[in-house]
């Protein structure tokens, strides 16, 4: 299941600080009740100064000088449709992307990570000693936590994150599987800047590494991304 997505987009000169952008936030993005910070101008471009979330808690968005974070949290009624997730998070991104133009906002590069979930799978543990061909006998294997990076099409890093998750209360074990696809690589290898409707490309990417995706990564463990 779909636990949470976070959409975030690296800024470069903004400043959230000024009334005028605070309260054009505001009045683009109803849904969110805001909060503010008093931050001394000295303080880190990194620092929140700005904050919402909507009525049920569901979405939550933070604004510092240097980036923009979208946190989307799903409960038992959506985490396990994919397709009501993703059309949750995306009426939120075309407002917030559109808020971005609105205001000139200059961006370095974004990205989209999605955690996943899966608590139906009895022995998570064996999944990830078959993927990274472990064998320590009579020992019992404890944990592991596995992750790589990929670059896609020269444009895009893919990075995938494997571990084993721990629900101390119940005593059960599940396997989490955490997707981080971003365009840092073009701002690194091609000092490309990214415009903030890039978001969608890398949305796009994300959304194609999906179940089928995963799961030949989890019992075959190869990672197949269309090229």
């Amino acid at each position: 299941m779909l636990t949470n997505m976070l959409y975030s987009i690296s800024l470069q000169d903004f400043d959230i600080d000024k009334k005028e952008t605070k309260r054009a936030v505001e009045d683009s993005l109803k849904d969110f009740h805001f909060s503010y910070w008093a931050v001394p101008s000295t303080a880190p471009a990194d620092v929140v100064r700005m904050a919402g979330q909507t009525e049920h808690g569901h979405a939550f968005l933070q604004l510092s000088n240097k980036n923009v974070q979208l946190i989307i949290s799903y409960d038992e009624n959506y985490n396990k449709a994919l397709s009501r997730c993703i059309s949750y998070a995306h009426d939120k991104l075309v407002v917030l992307i559109d808020t971005l133009g609105r205001l000139k906002a200059r961006t370095s590069f974004c990205g989209v990570v999605a955690q996943y979930v899966y608590d139906d799978i009895d022995d998570p543990m064996s999944y990830l000693k078959k993927i990274l061909f472990i064998d320590t006998g009579p020992s019992i294997l404890h944990n592991v936590d596995l992750r790589f990076s990929v670059v896609y099409k020269n444009m895009y890093y893919v990075n995938v994150e494997l571990s084993v998750l721990s629900d101390a209360a119940h005593s059960k074990r599940a396997l989490g599987v955490k997707v981080d696809v971003n365009n840092r690589y073009m701002l690194e290898k091609e000092d490309a800047i990214s415009d903030a409707n890039d978001i969608f490309e890398v949305v796009s990417l994300q959304e194609s590494i999906n179940q089928d995706v995963i799961m030949k990564l989890l019992h075959e463990g190869r990672l197949e991304l269309n090229e």
